[in-house]
């Protein structure tokens, strides 16, 4: 007989936990919460940069990005991309080539600066005056920044594989 009678008791009380819930839920007014044409929370089709996708920050492909990780991911990321690049930028210190490099990542497309996202969600850009370019993620930091030896022509290439390969423009 107690068998019985706790499992009634533990019914019941299940049953009350669950009105309780659907009571607290009572007062939910879904016009005061807008949700995307995806579904998800929020106004707009906007994304600004601090969107979290895939345990990520969303970059953005023409607009400015900002980087959590101000600069290369760890020193020997930057030590080994200043030994590799660092003669492309005479008269530049380490310290001053890394801010160059997150200064163009963050940068938004411009007249002089193009750039994209690959297919990865890494944030693409090449500066036309300066022959820069640089690719980061920024929940990452900086990947790396060099002058290409064929200029325009090498950013294009890449930006067409990138698009071809899932990336954004």
């Amino acid at each position: 007989m107690k068998s019985i009678q706790n499992r009634i008791l533990i019914k019941l009380m299940a049953t009350k936990l669950h009105l309780a819930r659907l009571t607290l839920d009572k007062d939910w007014d879904e016009s005061k919460h807008p949700r995307r044409s995806d579904g998800k929370f929020g106004k707009g089709g906007s994304h600004s940069t601090k969107t979290k996708k895939d345990g990520n920050v969303k970059a953005s492909p023409m607009g400015a990005n900002k980087f959590e990780v101000k600069g290369f991911k760890n020193k020997q990321a930057l030590n080994n991309h200043w030994k590799d690049h660092g003669n492309q930028y005479p008269g530049f210190t380490k310290k001053q080539y890394e801010t160059r490099a997150l200064a163009l990542v963050e940068s938004p497309v411009s007249d002089s600066v193009l750039g994209h996202i690959d297919g990865n969600g890494i944030v693409v850009r090449y500066d036309k005056k300066t022959n820069d370019f640089v690719k980061g993620r920024p929940s990452r930091g900086i990947y790396t920044m060099f002058k290409p030896d064929e200029g325009l022509k090498y950013y294009l290439e890449r930006k067409r594989e990138d698009i071809e390969h899932g990336g954004s423009e």
